[in-house]
C-alpha cells in the first residue's frame, strides 16, 4: 500500500477511489503512471522502479482498468 501512496501524493489525490475515476481514461492514467516512474528514476534502483510499476499495474488490473 505504500508504494500506492506514493502515486497518490504524486497524482495529488486523496483516494484510492479517485486514482480510478480522477485521471481520466486509460491513456491519461498510463501517462501518470509513466511519469511516476520516470520521475524518481535517478534516485531508485532499477529494481524498486520495477516494483513501483507492478504494484500500480496490479491495482488497476484486479480493478479491471487497462492500459493500450
Amino acid at each position: 500500500m505504500l508504494l500506492l501512496t506514493k502515486f497518490m501524493e504524486f497524482c495529488q489525490v486523496k483516494d484510492v477511489e479517485e486514482l480510478l475515476t480522477e485521471l481520466g481514461d486509460s491513456r491519461q492514467i498510463e501517462s501518470r503512471i509513466i511519469d511516476f516512474i520516470v520521475s524518481s528514476r535517478n534516485t531508485d534502483s532499477h529494481s524498486y522502479s520495477n516494483l513501483k510499476l507492478a504494484a500500480i499495474t496490479a491495482f488497476y488490473s484486479i480493478n479491471d482498468i487497462q492500459g493500450h
